[in-house]
């Protein structure tokens, strides 16, 4: 989706999950908070237009909202047209960054999905991809 403004309508002006919104050059996507679990789930999923995307794949690993110190390990896959392109993934403790970030390139008329999947099933434990950066015609 290209454009500015509330691609969802209503109270959601992030548009969470299913487009990369632009104000102007600017372009962004909220996966929303995901429960940690070991089965994989699509987080993001969009298609991009007639425009170039570069920017930043971050994933905030899977913490408990009611208690930070508890967290999980956790791996996010990004995948351009169906093709595994990178997967990024998050230490806890001593073991690595709790917060992950990947540059990116995605060229236009591409279809785009990010998935998640977590060391443990954990209700109450929360994790969130985020994709900032420029688009370019």
């Amino acid at each position: 989706m290209l454009g500015g403004g509330n691609p969802l309508g209503g109270s959601n002006p992030v548009g969470v999950g299913q487009f990369l919104n632009t104000i102007g050059d600017f372009a962004y996507a909220y996966s929303g908070l995901w429960e940690a679990s070991t089965t994989q789930q699509t987080v993001l999923k969009f298609d991009t237009g007639a425009y170039m995307f570069k920017g930043i794949l971050q994933m905030n690993g899977p913490v408990d909202d009611d208690n930070p110190s508890q967290i999980n390990i956790a791996a996010a896959e990004f995948l351009i047209d169906g093709q595994r392109i990178c997967i990024i993934a998050n230490g806890s403790g001593d073991n690595g960054p709790f917060d992950v970030t990947q540059e990116i390139i995605i060229p236009a008329f591409s279809t785009v999905e990010v998935k998640v999947v977590s060391n443990g099933n954990e209700s109450d434990r929360f994790g969130s991809v985020i994709m900032t950066g420029r688009i370019y015609a």
